[in-house]
């Protein structure tokens, strides 16, 4: 690259983002190098912000920066309903609706055994002694309708089977291979608000 080595290790850093091509990653390695006192030192101090203060919530592995998440803390949640999501970035779509006020246990991926992903690798044990602790009345899966996402969804079926609960799956809506976070708010809510009971044990 013209720009010598430097700038395009950064670039090549950048192309490893999803859905960045290497024009996009271009694009923004000249945005920041057009002011890069400001622009780069910024983009570090928030790096290092994120590296230093969030972590995993110990209850729902969803992003927090005390102790426990934004959600976990808040007492009006309706505690009786739990909704199962594969990343953090899902629970922030459904958050963005307005429709559930229940509580969130984040997954941190799905089931993808050609990609080493098996149960050990996910908070599903967590999940398994958060619901015989807990004893929600309903566990809704809020997985994607891709194969990862039904194998998933199966898989957490069969394993809360035993513990008496309602387990639901979100609804019309949601298309074929369809991931959450790309869904408008309207579809995702009448998604949500139509879910449909899958097992009751």
């Amino acid at each position: 690259m013209a720009g010598g080595q430097s700038i395009e290790r950064l670039v090549r850093a950048f192309m490893a983002f999803p859905g960045i091509g290497r024009r996009s990653a271009e694009r923004i390695v000249y945005f920041l190098m057009a002011d890069p006192e400001r622009r780069i030192h910024t983009l570090l101090d928030a790096l290092s912000s994120v590296v230093e203060r969030v972590h995993r919530c110990p209850v729902c592995n969803n992003f927090a920066e005390e102790e426990l998440c934004p959600i976990c803390r808040e007492t009006k949640r309706d505690r009786r309903i739990l909704c199962v999501l594969a990343e953090p970035r899902d629970l922030e779509a459904i958050e963005k609706t307005g429709t559930f006020r229940g509580l969130y246990h984040v997954l941190g991926g799905l089931l993808s055994p050609l990609d080493g992903i098996g149960p050990s690798e996910l908070s599903i044990d967590a999940l398994i002694k958060r619901v015989h602790a807990e004893k929600p009345a309903e566990v809704v899966l809020g997985l994607s309708s891709t194969v990862e996402g039904d194998a998933t969804a199966s898989y957490l079926m069969e394993v809360l089977g035993s513990s008496g609960v309602r387990i639901s799956r979100l609804a019309r809506g949601v298309p074929a291979g369809g991931s959450l976070e790309y869904l408008d708010q309207r579809t995702l809510s009448h998604a949500v608000e139509g879910r449909e009971t899958i097992s009751r044990a």
